[in-house]
């Protein structure tokens, strides 16, 4: 179909039966009320006028529709294939409005002024725009042409039927048959519309979940590289380690080139984590945000921090037990953002650790955000130059995914020196669901 070139072909075949479930949807929605409304009418019949022969054959097209309905919304559960489902939807509908009318036109009541006088005669075109409603051109079509028949049907037989007490006005039959083109129009506009807003909507959905399936790959794949690099290290620094010390100078380029690999090495480990973290940050904003409680989070964060850092003091500020952070990526990314600000402050830059790492944390006077602050008495933000080659491996890696969790989820992150030495690096995060917003400028980090 020619609303699916916009899309790739590889997912138009999903994205037609996400279109064909959203349409079952609403046609289910449509039966519901359908049998709502015939059972109303007939209760009024029968509860206002003489039941009669020919009052049955006119309802008979009520219960049609009920039954159409009643079979919808127990036994289809899957859409059937091509249009001709809605096709005979709308067809039924226009066959109940005109079957209610033409009672009135072959037998017409005691002043009785003609089919165009009715108020129920409104429901041919609210019939028709609500054609459009199944997603399908021919559907809203067909309702249009359907009701435009029957109306003419319903003329001629008025015509017959009544003769004289008729009134011939067919400025007033032309206006109608304007107003059920105008609104096949409306319908076939509103089918076509939607249809391609949801056949977009869905096409953005399966991206983003192809997207984060991609993401969750990469991270695996980078966890196994990360692995063999690991292993090819360990086996480069055998060689090194191979060679005695006294003959070094004689074996000259296998020392040397031990020498290079492990540098190499670093350079692609440092590589591979940059992807990996990157791809974590990622996916972490793909998910909605989900409030995370502080209390125990920062506790056990802290706790393992300490076992790493053993000589370090690290002092943690216990949370409110009802506050909490929404965060992408929910209870996870929340703990690799503290683990990353706690470590980085306790590394210092790779040749002087800090002393002292505080962990604090302030509400907002409205209480919407809660800002986590990590202050250090460490040697402060250092160039690439003054940093020692083992932070190099990680420098600026863990605070990617910091900055990029921090914001996905609606908050910021912000490093800066301290006027009496070390660093402070501080994560606001909102304490309710996030509002979309612009993108954050980026902000000088450590």
């Amino acid at each position: 179909m020619a609303d699916t070139a916009v899309l790739s072909s590889r997912t138009q075949g999903a994205v037609k039966a996400t279109v064909a479930a959203s349409a079952l949807a609403i046609e289910r929605r449509i039966a519901l009320a359908r049998v709502v409304f015939y059972v109303a009418i007939l209760v009024r019949v029968a509860l206002t006028e003489q039941i009669t022969l020919h009052a049955a054959l006119a309802d008979s097209t009520l219960l049609v529709g009920i039954v159409f309905s009643v079979y919808v919304l127990w036994r289809v559960k899957t859409p059937p294939n091509g249009s001709w489902f809605w096709v005979l939807s709308v067809a039924l509908d226009a066959l109940a409005a005109h079957g209610t009318l033409s009672q009135e036109a072959l037998w017409p009541r005691p002043g009785y002024e003609g089919i165009l006088t009715l108020p129920e005669t409104s429901g041919i075109l609210i019939a028709t725009v609500a054609s459009g409603l199944r997603l399908s051109l021919a559907a809203a079509l067909c309702g249009g042409g359907a009701n435009a028949a029957g109306l003419t049907i319903l003329l001629v037989l008025d015509r017959a039927v009544s003769g004289h007490r008729v009134t011939d006005d067919a400025k007033a039959a032309a206006i109608y048959f304007i107003f059920i083109g105008a609104m096949t129009m409306l319908a076939a506009i509103l089918a076509v519309t939607t249809r391609r807003l949801v056949m977009r909507a869905a096409d953005v959905a399966l991206r983003a979940d192809q997207a984060e399936r991609g993401l969750g790959s990469v991270l695996a794949d980078c966890h196994d590289a990360r692995s063999v690099l690991s292993a090819a290290r360990l086996n480069a620094e055998l060689i090194q380690r191979g060679v005695p010390a006294q003959n070094r100078p004689l074996s000259g380029g296998l020392d040397l080139v031990a020498e290079r690999l492990l540098n190499n090495l670093s350079q692609v480990e440092t590589l591979v984590l940059g992807v990996g973290s990157r791809a974590l940050s990622d996916l972490s904003a793909a998910q909605p945000p989900v409030a995370v409680p502080l209390d125990r989070l920062i506790s056990r964060v802290a706790e393992q921090v300490r076992l790493q850092f053993a000589g370090l003091h690290i002092e943690c500020e216990r949370a409110p037990a009802a506050l909490a952070a929404f965060v992408c990526g929910g209870e996870l990314a929340l703990h690799r953002v503290l683990t990353n600000l706690l470590t980085n402050a306790c590394e210092g830059d790779g040749l002087r650790r800090a002393k002292i790492v505080k962990l604090s944390l302030e509400q907002a006077a409205d209480g919407s955000t809660v800002t986590l602050r990590v202050t250090d008495d460490g040697p402060g933000i250092q160039s690439p130059e003054q940093r020692a080659p083992s932070k190099l491996t990680s420098s600026g890696v863990g605070l990617r995914v910091v900055r990029g969790i921090t914001e996905a989820s609606g908050g910021r992150f912000r490093a800066a020196m301290r006027p009496e030495g070390g660093t402070v690096a501080s994560v606001t995060l909102l304490t309710a669901p996030p509002k979309p917003s612009a993108a954050k400028p980026d902000d000088r980090a450590r």
